[in-house]
C-alpha cells in the first residue's frame, strides 16, 4: 500500500522518448511548460534515441527543469522509456510522446486523481486534433466507438483506455516494470503487467492529450497493426492467459457501432470499410527491431 498522499508534495518526472525530435517536439514542450500544476514537476527528460536534436529545436525547448538525454544506439521506445525508468526518483513518471498537445490542467488533473486512487497505473483521456482530411474525419468515428467502448467497459479499467500518448506510473510500479525491447505494443503490455501483477489501475479523463491522426492510409495501417497484432505479441512476456483482458464484451461493442452508424451513416459506413483493407494488409511486427519509421503526417501538430 501507498503511504498518505492526500497532503505530501507530489513529486514528478516527465519523460518523452524521442527519435525525430523535430518542431512537434517543441509544440508538445510549450504545452507541458504552461501546465497549471508545473511547479510539480521536478524534471522534464527527453530521450533521444540514437539521435541529435537540431540546434534551432534545442533552442526553443530550453527551460531550467530540462534534461536532455542522448542514446548512442538506436533500439526504439521501449529502451529509451526504461532509461526513464532507470534515471527517475520521483513519486510519479509521467510518459507522454513528442508529438501531442496537453491540455494546460493536464498535471493538475493527474495529481488530483492520483491523490485521491494512489494508482500505479494510470491512464488519461487520448483525442484526436481537429481533423483537416477526409481520412481523419473516418478514423475519428473510430476513435469515437473505441471512446465509448472504453469508459462504458469496466468503468474504464481495460486496455483500450490504457493509450501511451499520456500515462503515469507510480515510483512502486516504474521501478518494479522493465518493457521488453523488442515490444511493440508497450502501453498494453504495461496494463497487462499491472493488472498481473496486482498493481492498481485508474483512469482520468479530465487530464487530455490531444494527437493527430495518420493522413496517410499507408501510416494508419501501420499503427493499427501494432493495435491488431497486441495479443499475438504479448503472449511471450505472460505466463498467465491474458486473452481474457483483450475480450470486449459483445453487446458492449456492437451497441457502440450501431449508435456511431445511426449519428454517422455514411462516416461510420467508410470506417468499417477502411477497418477491413485494414485487416487484410497488416504489417507483420518485426522482432528483430523494437521501432519503425517515424509517420511524418502524424507529426504535424
Amino acid at each position: 500500500m501507498h503511504s498518505d498522499v492526500k497532503n505530501k508534495a507530489i513529486r514528478i518526472t516527465v519523460g518523452i522518448p524521442t527519435y525525430e525530435a523535430g518542431d512537434s517536439l517543441v509544440t508538445a514542450l510549450e504545452s507541458l511548460y504552461h501546465q497549471t500544476y508545473f511547479d510539480h514537476i521536478e524534471r522534464v527528460m527527453v530521450v533521444v534515441d540514437g539521435n541529435t536534436i537540431p540546434g534551432r529545436i534545442l533552442h526553443k525547448i530550453h527551460n531550467p527543469k530540462l534534461a536532455v538525454v542522448y542514446a548512442s544506439q538506436r533500439k526504439g521506445q521501449p529502451s529509451r522509456i526504461n532509461d526513464i525508468f532507470n534515471d527517475a526518483h520521483t513519486d510519479l513518471v509521467i510518459l507522454t510522446n513528442d508529438d501531442v498537445v496537453l491540455s494546460n490542467d493536464a498535471i493538475e488533473h493527474i495529481v488530483r486523481n492520483f491523490r485521491k486512487t494512489s494508482a500505479d497505473l494510470l491512464s488519461c483521456s487520448v483525442t484526436p486534433l481537429p481533423e483537416k482530411t477526409l481520412l481523419e474525419r473516418i478514423l475519428k468515428v473510430g476513435y469515437e466507438i473505441n471512446r465509448s467502448i472504453y469508459l462504458s467497459w469496466n468503468n474504464a479499467d481495460n486496455y483500450l483506455s490504457c493509450n501511451g500518448r499520456l500515462l503515469v506510473l507510480s515510483k512502486r510500479f516504474y521501478k518494479t516494470v522493465t518493457v521488453p525491447e523488442k515490444v511493440w505494443n508497450n502501453d498494453a503490455f504495461l496494463y497487462l503487467f499491472a493488472k498481473v501483477h496486482n498493481f492498481s489501475y485508474a483512469h482520468e479523463e479530465n487530464a487530455i492529450a490531444s494527437y493527430r491522426m495518420p493522413t496517410r492510409l499507408g501510416e494508419h495501417i501501420k499503427q493499427s497493426s501494432k493495435f491488431k497484432q497486441s495479443l499475438e505479441e504479448n503472449n511471450n512476456y505472460f505466463r498467465s492467459n491474458i486473452a481474457t483482458f483483450y475480450t470486449i464484451p459483445p453487446l458492449l461493442f456492437f451497441r457502440s457501432v450501431f449508435v456511431s452508424l445511426l449519428s454517422k451513416p455514411v462516416l461510420t459506413s467508410f470506417y468499417i470499410m477502411v477497418s477491413l483493407i485494414t485487416a487484410f494488409s497488416l504489417v507483420p511486427l518485426n522482432s528483430a527491431f523494437g521501432y519503425w519509421e517515424t509517420d511524418s503526417s502524424t507529426k504535424k501538430i
